[in-house]
Order: structure tokens, then C-alpha cells, then sequence
């Protein structure tokens, strides 16, 4: 699975938008189109563990 850079400084201009995270839907400033999961989501240890938030969710067939 290939996912783009995130954009710094030095590559132009990088324009935040606010997207809601897909983890807890509180929104926050995405410097890409790739940020869905906000920082605070991200320094959980069940993000770094890979496992879901809810498991007791349930899932396509």
C-alpha cells in the first residue's frame, strides 16, 4: 500500500483544512488529504497497537 508524503515547508505551500478524525470525529487542522486520524488519536496506544477503537463494531459481510 503506497501513501503520499505529507507536504512540508519546503515543498510549497501547504494549506490546512479541517477534517473530521475518523477515529473520535472531533475535528482538527489536516495538512493533507491523507490526515483523517487527529495527533491526539494518533499517541493512543490502541492506534500504534493497530487495533480498532470499537470492537465491538460490526463489520461488512
Amino acid at each position: 500500500m503506497s501513501y503520499e508524503k505529507t507536504p512540508t515547508a519546503e515543498e510549497g505551500d501547504v494549506t490546512l483544512k479541517v477534517r473530521k478524525c475518523l477515529s473520535c470525529q472531533t475535528p482538527f487542522q489536516s495538512a493533507w488529504s491523507g490526515e483523517r486520524v487527529c495527533p491526539k488519536c494518533k499517541t493512543s496506544s490502541s492506534w500504534r497497537a493497530g487495533t480498532p477503537r470499537n470492537s465491538t463494531a460490526s463489520r461488512r459481510s
